[in-house]
């Protein structure tokens, strides 16, 4: 499990986002608790909001201090950039700051990143860059469906039988594992992928497929979205 620890202001937007079964994030509302946390629990990454104010604080400074002892990455957030700032993600090797309005794309993206190369489990690696890759494809985990194509991807990954036979192997492993039937899987499955076609990320989609899909029907099929993140996280 990879561990995120959101502190101060920037909880609620992070919280939102950071719905993963391979992160975990716990909400801390001042630097104290936050220090306490680290020192009595495994953190991989902390979130913290950079600001004028807050700055000025002993305790601020000795989190930064514990996070660089204990090589946990820092992600900062803040109103505007200035001097203090600027110095002080230098000093503390801050990953990125974020300026107000965040982008939480690319918060969650970094995190992804830095999830799939920390010293957690195989499973826990497969999957950051499963989620990751589904994201960018315009399926975050709040989309009905989203586990079944996670599932299906990392047990296609572990062997390849499943791509063959989706109705006979894919569909049937995947309602074992959720207590469901073959059917239910094969219509979330597609609801999910008609669900991005039919959003924002449909030129990621487009590119990442590359001609390989039906233009007249606009999407693509289980077997091939499937099949495809399957072909891609191979090269990877």
């Amino acid at each position: 499990m990879f561990n995120v620890l959101a502190c101060q202001n920037v909880k609620g937007s992070v919280l939102r986002t950071i719905i993963y079964d391979h992160i975990e994030i716990t909400i801390e509302n001042s630097y104290i608790n936050c220090l306490k946390k680290i020192n009595c629990e495994k953190t991989d990454v902390i979130i913290v909001e950079l600001n004028e104010f807050l700055i000025k604080e002993q305790t601020f400074f000795d989190l930064l201090d514990s996070c660089y002892k204990k090589n946990i990455t820092v992600i900062g957030c803040c109103e505007k950039l200035n001097v203090d700032i600027l110095a002080l993600i230098s000093s503390y090797h801050i990953t990125n700051c974020f300026v107000k309005p965040y982008n939480l794309d690319k918060m969650l993206l970094m995190i992804f990143e830095i999830s799939g190369g920390h010293d957690g489990s195989k499973e826990d690696k497969i999957l950051a860059k499963i989620n990751k890759l589904l994201y960018l494809l315009g399926i975050p985990s709040s989309v009905n469906g989203f586990y079944y194509i996670q599932k299906s991807i990392e047990i296609s990954l572990e062997n390849r039988k499943y791509l063959k036979s989706f109705s006979k192997e894919l569909y049937p492993a995947i309602a074992n594992e959720f207590n469901t039937t073959s059917s239910a899987v094969e219509k979330s499955i597609r609801r999910c992928i008609e669900s991005a076609f039919s959003n924002d990320s449909i030129t990621n989609l487009y590119d990442f497929f590359k001609g390989t899909i039906d233009y007249e029907k606009s999407k693509a099929t289980n077997r091939q979205f499937i099949s495809m993140c399957v072909q891609y996280l191979n090269q990877e």
